[in-house]
């Protein structure tokens, strides 16, 4: 066995790739000032929210901002509460949700892999991913992005673990629905249509090779 597979079994992948992404995220998240507008107003009206206690109506100063669910907000709220409080004005607590959203996607995309193209192979997938310049960027940006990435792979990815598997288990359709709800308050529909893409593209497959669609998607409906 070589140190690759030794590395890619057991807890110790986990592990790794969390504190990969993490460690290559974090100067970014504590050193960056807020990059443009959209992300100072996502940290505003995150600390509004915290300020007022109305967890309901998003506001930045006297103007609503519904242009997004208020999931994010929530999740940057609670984080700058635990660590500061919002009269510390510190940019870095609005981003945790995002720096950690980013440490649980690598992970995400390895546990999708497994099944997929095997454990070393998705090893090795999740933690190029893991490093790119693209997610880490996204880690240190208090907006939706980050986290939506890890909501979407952990829903495709339990998509591609009851197709492939085939083991109609009633755990992983309650991760899918898990993370499709909680998608849907970060960022919409951004997270259910992806999965209807993945999940539709199964269904032609199955049907293109045995001229029937499969009743892998059946745990879905309960």
């Amino acid at each position: 066995m070589t140190f690759l597979d030794r590395l890619s079994t057991g807890w110790k992948a986990w592990v790794f790739l969390f504190v990969l992404t993490f460690s290559a995220s974090a100067p970014g998240v504590f050193l960056l000032p807020a990059l443009d507008r959209d992300e100072s107003r996502f940290a505003q009206a995150s600390k509004e929210m915290l300020e007022e206690h109305d967890f309901i109506r998003i506001q930045y100063q006297d103007e609503l901002r519904n242009k997004k669910p208020a999931g994010i907000h929530w999740l940057q709220a609670a984080s700058t509460a635990l660590l500061t409080g919002p009269e510390a004005k510190q940019i870095w607590t609005y981003r945790v949700p995002s720096w950690l959203g980013a440490s649980f996607a690598a992970m995400a995309c390895f546990w999708c892999g497994i099944p997929l193209i095997g454990r070393r192979a998705a090893f090795l997938g999740a933690a190029v991913f893991g490093a790119t310049l693209l997610l880490t960027s996204e880690a240190h940006i208090s907006k939706t992005d980050a986290v939506l990435v890890f909501l979407t792979t952990l829903g495709t990815g339990a998509l591609g673990r009851l197709y492939v598997l085939k083991d109609h288990s009633k755990r992983t359709a309650l991760l899918f629905w898990l993370a499709m709800g909680t998608g849907f308050l970060i960022k919409g529909p951004v997270t259910p249509m992806v999965a209807a893409y993945a999940g539709f593209g199964a269904w032609v497959w199955g049907r293109a090779e045995n001229g029937k669609g499969g009743d892998w998607w059946r745990p879905l409906l309960w």
